[in-house]
């Protein structure tokens, strides 16, 4: 179609503001305009403030887009038997028929006004709970029981909620996800793996009723066990690494101790600082060890953090089933 622009005149600038009219778009001046069939200031006014409601580009003129959301708007329910077709049906009218069925516990899909197969399914089992005729169309006796049934709507959508919980076979979660933790923060690695569960989640959760500790145990707590696991991983590693926070938390021994169950042991670390730092007549020995002390060292830290990956692989969220 051609495109409406301010300053144009005539039967489709009519029709424009008719159906502007019958949504309620008047601004100061619309009636005059109207009354002579002319795109004023106001109509267009009157288009921006459609357009900025229905996600448009505010532009001020009518495209075909913009036509086809005024004609789809136009609908209301009950204006028409729906049902699934091709082309499907489009409008305001299917979207509240998803609205009534998504709110009484019946999943339409999204709600898009677009009568898809989503749609066609939720309306046929809200018919067959209802003893109605199940033949897919809402007509006007499936339209009369759905408003009948209005003060059963709840404020969740179960589309909505089926939505968010499909979040948890996404990498939406901490899968993909790169986690940088810190040992010297404590429990606060632990604290931001339970932060990066999205919310929606949780609301989810909620909305279908399960209890708030059950909530924690069936889905928060899975979906962070990953991170939280492997932060206790690395957190273990770089302590084991750093010779610093061993000297001053458990203090050392500089002598060798070949007893596993008695007495005190000498750490990696200093191991490897006293054969390099105070090695015997014969050097060379020495030295071999404390090489090998520090080849132990960081064959640990590696295992460790090998570990750490394989923990995050077992029990981070699975995608699909």
């Amino acid at each position: 179609m051609q495109t409406i622009r301010p300053g144009d005149s005539g039967l489709a600038v009519s029709d424009v503001q008719k159906k502007l009219f019958d949504l309620g778009y008047t601004p100061p001046g619309f009636d005059a305009e109207m009354k002579e069939a002319r795109f004023g200031e106001s109509t267009a006014r009157a288009v921006r403030a459609f357009q900025e409601e229905r996600g448009l580009r505010a532009e001020g003129e009518v495209d075909e887009t913009t036509w086809q959301e005024l004609v789809e708007a136009s609908f209301r329910l009950g204006d028409r038997f729906l049902y699934l077709r091709v082309p499907p049906f489009r409008g305001d009218d299917v979207r509240e028929v998803q609205r009534y069925l998504n709110r009484l516990g019946f999943n339409a899909g999204r709600e898009d006004g677009i009568f898809g197969r989503d749609t066609d399914l939720a309306l046929r089992a809200f018919q067959h709970n209802m003893a109605l005729p199940v033949d897919g169309i809402a007509g006007s006796s499936t339209i009369s029981c759905l408003q009948r049934l209005k003060h059963a709507m709840k404020d969740t959508s179960v589309a909505e909620v089926h939505e968010a919980l499909q979040d948890l076979a996404t990498p939406r979660g901490l899968e993909g996800k790169s986690v940088v933790l810190d040992a010297a923060e404590g429990d606060a690695g632990a604290e931001e793996m339970l932060r990066l569960v999205p919310n929606e989640l949780r609301e989810a959760s909620y909305a279908l009723g399960v209890p708030k500790w059950l909530t924690i145990l069936k889905i928060v707590i899975p979906t962070s066990i990953a991170g939280i696991t492997t932060g206790v991983t690395l957190a273990i590693a770089r302590v084991i690494g750093e010779t610093a926070p061993l000297l001053i938390i458990s203090g050392f021994t500089a002598s060798m101790n070949y007893d596993l169950f008695s007495d005190r042991m000498m750490s990696l670390p200093v191991f490897v600082y006293t054969q390099y730092a105070n090695p015997g007549s014969v050097v060379q020995p020495y030295l071999d060890r404390a090489w090998a002390g520090a080849l132990t060292l960081i064959l640990i830290v590696m295992a460790l953090n090998l570990i750490a990956r394989l923990i995050a692989r077992i029990f981070s969220p699975k995608l699909g089933r």
